[in-house]
């Protein structure tokens, strides 16, 4: 049977259904549902079109090439196949589909493909970001040491991995009153993947004001006994026990959800102090410097900026970063009389 010309879909189906290797296909699907044996006469359709052959051409051809010894002519079939899957010609999921119905094909009439994979799925990714107005909402009903946690996310850009590992020693320069406070980790004190990589960052005025709070909290409710070893943030339910990651990523969402704004992970504030930083002009290898970021080797020798410069440009960007700071109000009455005068 030839190749035939464009015809209605619908008369494709009824043309197709007189290959014998079609029958052979269905009569091993065994499928009842009308929508599925559509679908999958389609995808073969599509495909037969694609590669201008018919079924009964792609199963002799299959045939002759697995008697071949070059191992490459026995491969014909998966390589026209694996093409397909990466042609674009289809949606990537309509082409996964595809692939699989195609592979039932030959299975069916007893030339099984080896070896071919369906088209990955390409998702974009939601990038979220948190803003001012999020963080806000956030801290609403919030304890003082979650407050604290949130506002230090978001005015330091640190990782949550480095959050836990935070003690008082770190920031020392809180207690002496330096507003920006610079937190420094060195690398022998991160872990894992950022092991090699030093933390140099700060806590902004809203951070420093939550985090004294709690520490308050800490001392004059739990009766705890700080140092500068203590951990920065503990657990509620022991004394001077450290937060774990989960714990972290746990109290971000139960914090959305309870305020009612779209869920955010911890590595989200990460993305916003980033912004934040960009759109007040710090330059791009200080910003690597403040998140932690690997530097690339052509970087390394230029632009490494001191810790007071960092200090100076983050100043610059608070303003971006402030959360809890009261918008102005303005009397009413008053603006009222001083337009009528």
């Amino acid at each position: 049977m030839s190749a035939h010309p464009i015809a209605s879909r619908r008369e494709q189906r009824e043309r197709y259904m007189d290959y014998d290797s079609v029958r052979q296909w269905f009569d091993g699907l065994g499928t009842k549902s009308e929508v599925t044996e559509r679908a999958y006469l389609d995808d073969l359709i599509l495909f037969c079109e694609w590669a201008k052959k018919t079924p009964d051409q792609l199963k002799q051809e299959r045939k002759v090439q697995l008697k071949s010894d070059d191992e490459d002519i026995r491969r014909t079939a998966e390589k026209l196949l694996n093409r397909y899957a990466n042609s674009n010609v289809r949606a990537g999921s309509s082409l996964r589909r595809a692939v699989e119905s195609l592979k039932s094909f030959y299975r069916y009439n007893f030339i099984e493909l080896k070896g071919v994979k369906a088209p990955a799925i390409v998702r974009e990714k939601d990038y979220r970001c948190p803003t001012v107005e999020d963080v806000r909402k956030m801290l609403e009903g919030s304890n003082l040491r979650d407050r604290a946690i949130f506002l230090t996310l978001f005015q330091t850009g640190l990782r949550e991995g480095t959050l836990v590992l935070l003690k008082l020693k770190h920031v020392k320069e809180m207690s002496e009153g330096k507003v920006p406070a610079h937190i420094g980790l060195r690398s022998q004190e991160l872990k894992g993947t950022y092991s090699r990589l030093e933390a140099h960052t700060f806590l902004g005025k809203d951070a420093i004001e939550a985090i004294k709070k709690y520490l308050n909290w800490r001392k004059d409710i739990k009766g705890e006994t700080l140092s500068d070893n203590s951990y920065l943030f503990t657990r509620l339910d022991a004394v001077g026990q450290p937060l774990g990651v989960d714990a972290i990523l746990q109290h971000v969402t139960n914090a959305c959800k309870q305020a009612g704004i779209a869920h955010f992970s911890p590595h989200d504030f990460r993305r916003a102090f980033q912004t934040n930083l960009e759109a007040s002009g710090v330059p791009a290898n200080w910003i690597k410097k403040m998140m932690g970021h690997r530097l690339a080797g052509e970087e390394n020798p230029y632009s490494i900026p001191k810790i007071e410069q960092l200090r100076e440009a983050y100043a610059r960007a608070e303003p971006k970063l402030t959360v809890t700071q009261a918008p102005i109000q303005v009397d009413r009455f008053e603006a009222l009389k001083s337009r009528m005068m």
